[in-house]
C-alpha cells in the first residue's frame, strides 16, 4: 500500500499534548498514522500528497446508540419512555429482521460519517448483520449484543460467546463488549450475572441507567 501525505489548514491531533497544527501534514503507511507536524517540516519524500484543506481531526465517537433504529426514526415521539419503548419501539423492532438491520445500520453510519462521527458503540440485535455493515461502510464498531429478559438464557451466552471469538479485534475495527438493556427489564440478579459474565472476558458493560427521574430515583 502507497503512502499517503494529506495536508490541511489545521490538524487537531487530540494527542497528549493537545498538538495543533496550522498548516499541518499528516503521512498515513499501511492505514496508520506515522508522522504528523507543521507544514513545511515533514521529510521530503515520493509520497501520494492530498491537500484537503479544512479542519483534520480524529474521528468522533457516538458512545451509546441503536443505529438501525434510524429506520423508525420520529415513530412516538412526546411519549413517556414506558410507553415509548412498549408501544413505538419494540412492535416495531419485533417485526424487523436482519436485512433491515444491515440497511438501518449502513443509513446511520452514513450520517454519522457526514458529522464527522467514525466509531458507534451499538447495543443492538442483529449483531451479525451491524458488524457486516460496518465492514462494508468501513466505520468502526463497538458491537455489544443487547440482552433482554425475553432472551436471556445460557444459550443467548453461549450465541454471545461464540460472536465474541469471531469478532471481537481491538487492534483492528471490531471491538465486542455486552449490553444488558436495563435493572427494569432484566432484573438486578440477571445484570449481576451479566456483570460478572463480562468481567470474566473483559468486556465493556454497557448497559441504560437513570433514564427517567423514576428510575434515577430508585437507585
Amino acid at each position: 500500500m502507497q503512502s499517503q501525505r494529506y495536508i490541511a489548514d489545521t490538524i487537531v491531533t487530540c494527542d497528549a499534548n493537545n498538538n495543533v497544527y496550522s498548516p499541518g501534514a499528516i503521512d498515513i503507511e499501511e492505514g496508520k498514522i506515522i508522522w504528523v507536524g507543521t507544514l513545511g517540516s515533514e521529510e521530503e519524500t515520493d509520497i501520494q500528497t492530498h491537500k484537503i484543506g479544512g479542519l483534520l481531526m480524529p474521528g468522533l465517537v457516538n458512545a451509546h446508540c441503536h443505529t438501525p433504529m434510524t429506520l423508525v426514526r420520529g415513530a412516538g415521539d412526546g411519549l413517556p419512555l414506558g410507553r415509548w419503548l412498549t408501544e413505538a419501539m419494540w412492535p416495531r423492532e419485533g417485526k424487523m429482521n436482519e436485512e433491515d438491520a444491515y440497511w438501518g445500520m449502513t443509513l446511520g453510519s452514513a450520517e454519522m460519517f457526514r458529522a464527522g462521527v467514525t466509531t458507534s458503540c451499538e447495543m443492538y440485535l442483529f449483531e451479525e448483520a451491524l458488524v457486516e455493515a460496518a465492514n462494508s461502510s468501513g466505520a468502526r464498531l463497538v458491537m455489544t449484543p443487547g440482552v433482554f429478559e425475553s432472551s436471556y438464557s445460557e444459550s443467548r451466552l453461549q450465541n454471545f460467546t461464540d460472536f465474541y471469538n469471531r469478532h471481537h479485534d481491538p487492534e483492528g475495527k471490531i471491538t465486542v463488549g455486552i449490553g444488558p438493556h436495563s435493572a427494569y427489564d432484566l432484573g438486578i440478579p440477571a445484570c449481576i450475572e451479566l456483570a460478572e459474565f463480562a468481567r470474566s472476558l473483559d468486556l465493556l458493560f454497557h448497559i441504560h441507567l437513570a433514564e427517567t427521574r423514576g428510575e434515577s430515583s430508585q437507585i
